[in-house]
């Protein structure tokens, strides 16, 4: 059951989450929290067990704590 609740951003943050959403092709700023949602869930649940979140691009990488 979806319910409809009510969050403050700054104006940056809203700029990122609408180029969020362009990039993405999402239909709303809703989509994009979503997403973003269940990736930082994904990525918890990974360090939780001992994993770690890593961005790579090409030969480098970055490994980002969450904690």
């Amino acid at each position: 059951m979806k319910k409809s609740r009510s969050f403050s951003f700054d104006d940056k943050l809203l700029g990122l989450v609408d180029d969020l959403r362009r990039k993405l092709t999402l239909g709303n700023r809703s989509a994009v929290v979503r997403r973003a949602l269940v990736l930082l869930d994904l990525a918890v649940k990974a360090e939780e067990e001992g994993g770690k979140l890593c961005i790579r691009a090409g030969d480098s990488f970055a490994i980002i704590n969450l904690k």
